[in-house]
């Protein structure tokens, strides 16, 4: 049966991580060594369980994630990281009771009737889910308790006091327009090949270097313009497909774009040259300049109350 992804968020530190699951495969099945004080935050324990507990959680995020050799986390740095997420979700749930913040028991009630709709579960589909997660009842609605109360917390020390004036827009726009400029026209190539697999081999070639676009393309390609190296001229981009549109944006000339389906076949485009139109109109891209700043110091906000609540407390990592 599917886990629903709103039973995902009650391990918080581990669902950020969700490239982390395997690290403890060394760690000893003895009690003694799961049962590990590995931190102490205000005189609440988090023990080595807790911990394994947290990177486990991850698991269905796992599929969806590159890994964590990318992001240069391995090891004992994967887990002093996920502990660090848990410290700070401890310490804002420790400051939502301190300031008495109180979840009445009919929005809990609610909460869940919320998702149990959302994911079209019964009672007992629900109740079957939560075993799964090795959860009661009770547990897991003391478990919302909590996300909503530490939700309310940010609400009102984070969120509320995060402000993006129109100034502000303004300024990002004048300053960053260029990244709003749309291309007119652009100078394409394409290489089309059957077999996927071989055109990702080749398109790896012309990385490294070992062979030029335009040979490639005049070699290997099955699609317009082999002939000429796959060069399609100047195209206006307001008359290329949707698609093509997803996979050449952001791109520079010079590069390549993904392998993509052309048909029942696949290509590559390579931009080789931009001649770039008028800048979009601001009010066509106030809601999403909007949204970067607010993100930006919603991040900063975040960070700073988080440090501030880290200094005013107590906190032993033994990990």
């Amino acid at each position: 049966m599917k886990v629903p992804a709103a039973l995902k968020f009650l391990k918080p530190a581990a669902a950020c991580l969700a490239f982390v699951v395997l690290i403890l495969c060394a760690v000893s099945a003895s009690g003694k060594t799961v049962n590990k004080v590995v931190a102490v935050v205000n005189g609440e324990v988090v023990t080595l369980y807790d911990l394994k507990s947290q990177l486990e959680a991850s698991q269905g995020a796992l599929d969806m994630a590159s890994g964590g050799d990318e992001l240069g986390l391995e090891g004992p740095a994967l887990r002093k990281r996920v502990l660090e997420a848990m410290i700070n979700d401890i310490l804002l749930l420790q400051e939502a009771e301190r300031l008495g913040i109180e979840v009445p028991k009919s929005i809990v009630e609610k909460r869940i009737e919320r998702i149990k709709k959302e994911e079209s579960l019964t009672d007992q589909e629900f109740d079957e889910l939560l075993a799964e997660e090795g959860l009661t009842r009770s547990e897991y609605v003391q478990k919302v308790r909590e996300g909503i109360k530490k939700n309310r917390l940010l609400q009102s020390m984070v969120r509320d006091k995060v402000l993006v004036t129109e100034e502000e827009i303004k300024a990002y726009y004048q300053e960053h327009i260029k990244r709003y400029e749309m291309p007119e026209k652009l100078r394409l190539k394409i290489l089309v090949m059957s077999d996927q697999e071989e055109l990702s081999r080749i398109k790896q070639r012309i990385r490294e270097g070992t062979l030029s676009f335009g040979q490639a393309a005049e070699q290997f390609s099955e699609g317009p313009a082999a002939s000429q190296g796959g060069d399609l001229g100047l195209l206006r981009w307001r008359d290329l497909q949707e698609r093509w549109r997803q996979v050449l944006a952001g791109l520079k000339p010079g590069q390549m774009s993904p392998v993509f389906q052309v048909g029942e076949q696949s290509a590559v485009l390579l931009l080789d040259e931009v001649q770039s139109g008028n800048p979009l109109d601001l009010e066509k891209v106030h809601d999403r300049i909007r949204d970067r700043l607010q993100a930006q110091k919603l991040r900063s906000r975040y960070d700073e109350y988080i440090s501030d609540l880290r200094s005013k407390a107590v906190i032993d990592v033994r990990l």
